[in-house]
């Protein structure tokens, strides 16, 4: 009691002004939570939380980083490349080597991140022109390396051509012109005594005289 009393005698000698600041203290921290509270809830509302979907996510690096990392990957898979140009979302490459290390390279390109594809392929002998675009998010699934050079590797005794008449070979038992297919080829062109044939990895020239 003794305590209280003092107290109170203590709030009694305060100044009116520090009376009315102790009085008003408590309702002014009231309409500070008050407002703080209303702020929080109108920051949330502004945020526009999008769900997290295949198409609005996005690639990060930067076509020079991605071009460096290519680069160095072919160094050592001793694998030399031609040239290396990036524009817009795709980086095209010409490298200069065996079916193996091509088919190897396509794949390294194809599986590099989840936003790689491959676009276009060229082939001429050993030269290989090869277009990434980098347009999007794929969700891919591996490739065997094994069974794709099984299915690419160059095999001309697949092949018999049999006969060139003006405009058609007759390849297999079937007459075909330019632009046909046969199994996975298509009919690149038509010489005197030669035909090529071009696949997504590789062409073939089949001939009437292998002597020549």
């Amino acid at each position: 009691m003794e305590r209280l009393r003092y107290i109170e005698d203590d709030f009694d000698n305060l100044s009116t002004k520090v009376k009315i600041e102790l009085y008003l203290f408590p309702f002014l921290l009231l309409i500070l939570l008050a407002y703080f509270i209303s702020e929080n809830s109108s920051f949330e509302k502004k945020i526009d939380i999008q769900p997290l979907t295949i198409e609005n996510i996005k690639m990060k690096k930067s076509f020079i980083e991605i071009s460096k990392e290519i680069e160095e990957h072919a160094k050592k898979s001793f694998i030399t490349l031609q040239s290396i140009k990036n524009s817009d979302n795709n980086i095209e490459i010409v490298l200069y080597e065996n079916l193996k290390k091509r088919v190897e390279f396509i794949k390294y390109l194809e599986l590099y991140n989840s936003f790689s594809k491959i676009d276009s392929i060229t082939i001429d002998k050993n030269l290989l022109n090869v277009k990434i675009v980098f347009d999007k998010f794929y969700k891919k699934e591996p490739i065997d390396i094994k069974a794709e050079l099984e299915s690419i590797s160059p095999n001309k005794n697949k092949f018999l051509l049999k006969a060139i008449v003006g405009k058609y070979a007759y390849i297999n038992e079937t007459w075909l012109k330019k632009e046909e297919r046969i199994d996975n080829y298509k009919v690149e062109s038509i010489g005197v005594n030669e035909v090529h044939l071009r696949d997504k990895y590789s062409n073939l020239v089949l001939k009437l005289y292998e002597d020549e």
